[in-house]
Order: C-alpha cells, then sequence, then structure tokens
C-alpha cells in the first residue's frame, strides 16, 4: 500500500487527472473502472479531451470503460452509475456503446467470466464512504470472498437512505443493486482511492491502520499489492500525527 498525501483538495483533483492521463496515454491500459460519486468529477473534467482522443484513435488499442457498480432506475433502462459516466464521459466523448460494459440486473452473474476473458481491469479509480464501503460493498453485507453480486437495498441502512435521498421517496428505491465485490475488485493491476475533507480523516484511519475486518470492507485494500491511496491534508489529520514509521504499512509519499 502506497500513500500520497497532499495539500489541498484542488492538489487531490489535479493528482488525480495526472494519474488519469497516464493511464489514457499508455497503450497497454485496456480496461478501466472508474468511481461515478462525486470527489473525481472535476478530474473527468480536465481528461475528457484526451479520453476522447484515445478511444478515437486508430493508431491505439481500444480503451474499455467497465461498470463497477449499478443502481437500477425506475423507468429508465440506464441504472444511476451509468447515467452518470454517460454525463461525464460516454456522450461527450461520443464513446462507442461496444467500448463500454454495463453492469445491471440482466448481467451481473457473467461479469467476472467476462472480465476474465478481457485479461482484468488494468486500472481502477474508487472513493470511499464514511463508513468504510467502497463500490457497493458494505459493512455487515459484504463477504470479502464474494465476487460480483446482488445486494438488496434495505441490507444497509445508510445506504438506503441514500437511496431514498436520491430517487425521492421510498416508493421508488429498487429492490437491490449490483456491484463487483472485493474478490473482482482486488484483481485489479492497480487501484487509486481518493478521499478529501476531515469527514473522511477518521475512516482512513480505521480502514488503512486498523485490523483488516469485513466490518470496514476498505480495509481489505491494505493487501492489494498496487493500490494507492491519495489523500488530502483533510483527509489524512488523523494519520499525519502519528510517527512516521506508522504511517506507512508500506511507503507514504508525503507532500
Amino acid at each position: 500500500m502506497r500513500i500520497e498525501i497532499v495539500d489541498t483538495k484542488q492538489d487531490v483533483t489535479n493528482e488525480t487527472s495526472h494519474i488519469l492521463l497516464q493511464k489514457i496515454y499508455d497503450p497497454k491500459v485496456r480496461n478501466i473502472a472508474l468511481t461515478a460519486g462525486t470527489s473525481p468529477v472535476a478530474s473527468y473534467e480536465q481528461c475528457l479531451e484526451k479520453f476522447t482522443e484515445r478511444i478515437h484513435d486508430p493508431n491505439m488499442p481500444k480503451l474499455h470503460l467497465w461498470n463497477f457498480d449499478e443502481v437500477p432506475q425506475e423507468d429508465s433502462e440506464e441504472g444511476m452509475t451509468t447515467s452518470t459516466l454517460r454525463k461525464y464521459f460516454l456522450n461527450p466523448a461520443e464513446m462507442p456503446a461496444y467500448l463500454y460494459h454495463r453492469l445491471d440486473l440482466s448481467n451481473w452473474d457473467t461479469l467476472d467470466e467476462r472480465l476474465a476473458q478481457a485479461n482484468g481491469l488494468d486500472f481502477m479509480l474508487l472513493g470511499i464512504g464514511s463508513d468504510g464501503r467502497y463500490a457497493g460493498n458494505l459493512p455487515g453485507v459484504t463477504k470479502f470472498e464474494d465476487g460480483t453480486r446482488y445486494i438488496p437495498s434495505e441490507a444497509n441502512d445508510q445506504v438506503y437512505a441514500a437511496l431514498v435521498h436520491s430517487v425521492g421517496s421510498e416508493e421508488k428505491v429498487p429492490a437491490g443493486y449490483v456491484s463487483m465485490g472485493p474478490k473482482t475488485i482486488m484483481s485489479a493491476k492497480e487501484i487509486v482511492m481518493i478521499a478529501f475533507g476531515k469527514k473522511k480523516a477518521n475512516i482512513i484511519k480505521e480502514a488503512f491502520f486498523g485490523p483488516i475486518s469485513e466490518d470496514v470492507p476498505a480495509s481489505i485494500l491494505q493487501t492489494q499489492p498496487n493500490f494507492t491511496l491519495l489523500l488530502d491534508r483533510e483527509a489524512a489529520s488523523e494519520i499525519l500525527p502519528m510517527p512516521a514509521a506508522t504511517v506507512t504499512p508500506a511507503n507514504a509519499v508525503m507532500s
């Protein structure tokens, strides 16, 4: 595990953009998965032009974008994640449909097989919830051996409340949603997780300086061999006072 700490939220955005551009320019990178959360939106905007160039460049290998979790929407063929990615990438970049790999209620049980046939994910960008969840992997619900799975919406109170807020009423909350599980995500060749703001400080300490536990799903990422945690100083505030030797389970980068 590598930890990189920068000064501000804007610095996290800039460094995330730098990392994404490296992947976009790298012809060996063929399969990526990006969070549809709000944290990296500014980075996506900064990278859109080069992303568009890459997917339309006939001299570069095709770049495939994989959806790693999805919440169905009432009266829509597309879920929330796809709608968000469509806004920031798919439509502005005029991305051919065959380069975007949807995850939904009709195909979740074959995703791991399809991903293996494509030689797996080369790069994945994740966020983290204040309870240690990532993607759709939830405390008290997810098992570390889970692959892509279906999760009932009522399995986690915090997520259920967020869904009610997103869709507008309890009546519109879907019965469940789907997500890549820890086993699927951990097989990615490289993972970057970003977090900023004081509200993330406690969970960063618990998830990455506490025991590995299914009660804190993101804690399993401590064992991923090519995992980078990118934080601003507020998100890192609970770990920065520690002695340097404690701050790095592997090799933290302070800047």
